[in-house]
């Protein structure tokens, strides 16, 4: 939360039509994703569907052929544990602060009632959050949660 980065979180039943528009909206440049969303981001990105793509980071191996076909869309192609070590090898990485006011989410509906809505979250609104949840619900650090939320949802 410290750098000023804001996420976009999807949850996993969107349809093409939900990535589409929140690609858009967002103008997302990088995704972290799992390898079964490669071929769909693939695929929309061939078609013109989101221009604004430009890396893919892969929570697992990448394989030569993955490589080849990102790179034939114009797409950078990453692998989560190689970007972990590269970050530990530079000496300094650009920081900028958050403010209060900055977003640091955008938070976007489920759309079981119908398009996929996006709010934007600053930090100020998550922290405000997690001041009040924890003036009801008091926490410690060997604290274990279960929670059956979206990862994408605000309250994760």
């Amino acid at each position: 939360m410290l750098n000023n980065i804001t996420t976009v979180g999807f949850f996993e039943h969107m349809t093409e039509t939900d990535a589409k528009k929140i690609f858009n909206d967002t103008e997302l440049d990088t995704i972290f994703c799992e390898s079964q969303w490669f071929q769909p981001l693939i695929k929309m990105k061939k078609e013109g569907k989101i221009d604004s793509l430009q890396n893919i980071v892969l929570f697992g191996k990448v394989s030569a052929d993955k490589n080849k076909q990102a790179t034939e869309v114009g797409l950078a192609l990453h692998d989560f544990d190689e970007v972990v070590k590269l970050g530990e090898t530079l000496a300094e990485v650009p920081f900028r602060e958050s403010q209060p006011d900055d977003v640091y989410m955008l938070c976007y509906s489920s759309g079981t009632s119908g398009e996929s809505k996006g709010v934007k979250l600053t930090h100020r609104n998550i922290f405000t959050t997690s001041i009040g949840v924890s003036q009801f619900i008091p926490t410690f650090s060997d604290d274990v949660y279960i929670s059956y939320l979206p990862m994408s949802h605000q309250f994760e």
